[in-house]
């Protein structure tokens, strides 16, 4: 039965819908039954409108809603494009297809949706982490200062220092950000970036959790440390997204902490946190007077927002009107196995939607958009299907783990990782997005603490029976 917030929240959006003039009323009303029935199958799946209780597949849901549905009808009603019902059909049938994804994980996995609320329920341990868990937490902690050093060695000149001598220097600083990374000649440039946007944040996550669990002074030192260091390394070349993120994930941290509790005056101050860097580095870059913190944060909204789904729309455009589909080669591994050149889509579509743009522009849209260029509508619908089960499986793999920091601040980072989904592409959000690499550093973090616990029992041991001869 599809419960009664599900369906106020359907009706509301097609009663907009129509009064804005986006759709004629019984397509409004369709609207309005589709996004029911599919809130009903994703409160089903993982308890959508539990709303003291959001986990990363309901938070992934909601900003696919805020992000790619509702600006999309509005893009697909600005625009005219003989493509513009596969666009929307696409877009849509992921209302359905996702959820029924995580049905079906669910229904393989046999998990209730009882347990979700049990993990958020459950408290952490109260023991400290012991010397060998530090030992770990601090050689991770080393290897990013070696990795930061030697990103100091290569980079040739720092986009931020250059703003901080040279405020309002926008076309200078773009090109010279654009050097520090995409354009770096480094073999390390792929660890650079995962340790920006990967490593940093969850270190982060860790300290900060301990720190929250134990209230000890070394946590808030260690806490301090990889805050800052992180956030100077991911500043250095004034992209905003990377310092950006470093909050966001500190603030889911805090909210699974906390037991899944929220007020507004947490959530305003959360967001404030995170808006700051890039606030200030886009004031840095103005160069007129009349630019205000209002108008950036308008153009931030947009950025995040609006601006995905008139990516998304483009890549309907161009395919298959302007290139045949791809099948598969916008993936790297898969191009390799066809023995096929990669084509980088995301840059062929900045330069589509941007003609005489930098050359090393991208323009890289929500995971759909991929899955269409590849395969055509049967690959979004496949597509769809195949992202709630990866999304859910990875919940419910956390959710029945036992209950940790480490396993708290891997799945605070979830909560990003699969918002990119709406960003870029599903093995991009997997692979250097994060996924893979957040879980499989959390197993080896266990394992390596594992290892040293038994190195030690087992050396006294050797010890004793040496000195028995």
């Amino acid at each position: 039965m599809t419960p009664r917030p599900a369906l106020v929240a359907a009706a509301l959006l097609g009663l907009v819908v129509a009064l804005l003039g986006l759709a004629p009323p019984w397509e409004a009303f369709g609207l309005a039954a589709l996004l029911a029935a599919s809130m009903a199958l994703m409160h089903r799946a993982i308890g959508l409108l539990d709303l003291r209780h959001i986990t990363f597949p309901a938070f992934w849901y909601l900003t696919y809603l805020a992000a790619v549905v509702v600006p999309g009808l509005v893009v697909a009603a600005d625009r005219d494009h003989p493509n513009e019902p596969t666009f929307l059909f696409a877009m849509l049938s992921v209302l359905v297809t996702a959820p029924a994804g995580m049905l079906l994980a669910n229904a393989a996995a046999r998990f209730a949706r009882a347990e979700t609320g049990a993990f958020f329920a459950r408290a952490l341990p109260a023991t400290a982490p012991g010397l060998h868990y530090r030992v770990v937490f601090w050689s991770a902690i080393g290897g990013t200062l070696l990795m930061v050093g030697q990103y100091l060695r290569e980079v040739p000149s720092i986009p931020l220092f250059y703003l901080i001598r040279h405020p309002g220097s926008l076309a200078e600083v773009t090109l010279l950000r654009e050097e520090s990374f995409k354009l770096l000649e480094s073999r390390f440039l792929y660890f650079y970036e995962v340790l920006r946007k990967v490593g940093f944040p969850v270190l982060v996550a860790v300290s900060l959790g301990q720190y929250l669990q134990t209230r000890a002074r070394e946590w808030w030192r260690a806490f301090l440390f990889v805050s800052v260091l992180g956030i100077f390394f991911a500043s250095l070349s004034v992209a905003k997204a990377p310092v950006a993120l470093i909050a966001l994930i500190g603030c889911f941290t805090w909210y699974l902490h906390r037991g899944g509790r929220l007020s507004v005056r947490a959530v305003v101050l959360g967001a404030l946190l995170v808006l700051c860097f890039p606030l200030a580095v886009l004031l840095a870059l103005s160069t007129r007077a009349e630019v205000t913190v209002w108008t950036l944060l308008v153009a931030i909204m947009r950025r995040l927002f609006v601006l995905p789904a008139e990516i998304l729309y483009s890549y309907f455009e161009i395919f298959p009107a302007r290139l045949d589909f791809l099948h598969g080669r916008t993936i790297g591994r898969v191009a390799w196995l066809l023995g096929e050149p990669s084509f980088s889509l995301s840059s062929y579509a900045y330069q589509y939607i941007f003609p005489g743009g930098i050359d090393s522009g991208s323009a890289p849209a929500a995971f759909i958009g991929y899955f269409y260029s590849d395969f055509g509508l049967a690959g979004v619908v496949l597509g769809g299907l195949l992202t709630g089960v990866i999304i859910q499986s990875v919940h419910i793999y956390l959710v029945r783990r036992p209950k940790t920091v480490l396993s708290l601040a891997s799945y605070a980072f979830m909560y990003w990782a699969f918002w990119q989904a709406n960003l870029a592409a599903l093995p991009q959000t997997l692979l250097s997005g994060g996924c893979f690499f957040v879980l499989g550093g959390m197993v080896l973090f266990e394992a390596a603490e594992r290892f040293l616990d038994r190195a030690v029992r087992t050396v006294p041991a050797a010890g004793v029976r040496a000195g028995g001869r």
